[in-house]
């Protein structure tokens, strides 16, 4: 069963990707400016990645983890490559059985989730700017109310918001209906990082939710860590 939320939650952060659907054009100048910037970012590729899983219990606090940490690189075909830098699970060093795993992993297209900004998936987008402002890392944000239908049925829904003077993007929210097979709720967080004036890239996605077979529910939480971006095609 632990072994099933594990997969479940690997599944979710590493296959969990956009895909366009007819909607209506977006025209509010602060969700272009983000869609903009998603567009300039498109080719950059995080370096390092730090992925942390967990099962929790009601109250939050770890039962069991599992950290690994990957470096990301180009083939010579131009392939994103995620190679094992470390592996443990609570604590004791699983880097060699980790790292086995990888290479019987399917080789599939490198994404990190659904991004409403993605500049190929507007027309699938539906957003609406809510009235009042808020603050989100310290940033001024104007907040919109979005919902994005992808080819395979699953509609995602939430909240994004950007820097409400530049547009920059800097938290998306959201949850999917309906969810992956064995996963009975789960909410998803993507955070940006100012890489340039009026730019910005994912620094960190936080899932959490409730998983399991049968009637065996676990809690989880796994947040991935990036950073070391590298222009792809460069």
């Amino acid at each position: 069963m632990r072994a099933g939320v594990r997969s479940i939650t690997f599944f979710i952060l590493l296959v969990f990707s956009a895909a366009g659907a007819s909607g209506a054009q977006i025209s509010d100048p602060l969700w272009s400016a983000a869609v903009k910037n998603a567009s300039q970012t498109a080719n950059w590729v995080p370096g390092d990645a730090a992925f942390l899983i967990q099962l929790v219990d009601d109250k939050g606090m770890p039962q069991e983890t599992w950290q690994t940490w990957y470096h990301l690189s180009a083939s010579s075909t131009g392939d994103v490559v995620l190679d094992v830098v470390r592996a443990e699970h609570n604590g004791k060093d699983t880097t060699h059985k980790e790292q086995e795993t990888q290479k019987k992993r399917k080789n599939m297209p490198f994404t990190m989730g659904d991004n409403p900004f993605d500049p190929l998936v507007q027309d699938a987008v539906v957003a609406r700017r809510l009235p009042d402002t808020a603050l989100k890392n310290g940033v001024t944000c104007a907040a919109f109310d979005f919902r994005m239908k992808k080819r395979d049925a699953t509609v995602i829904s939430g909240t994004a918001w950007v820097d409400a003077h530049s547009g920059m993007p800097v938290e998306v929210s959201y949850g999917a209906q309906p969810l992956p097979r064995g996963v009975f709720t789960m909410t998803m967080s993507l955070l940006f990082s100012p890489a340039a004036p009026g730019q910005g890239l994912l620094s960190e996605v936080v899932l959490e939710g409730v998983g399991g077979f049968l009637f065996i529910k676990r809690n989880f939480r796994s947040t991935i860590t990036l950073g070391g971006y590298w222009r792809r095609g460069s």
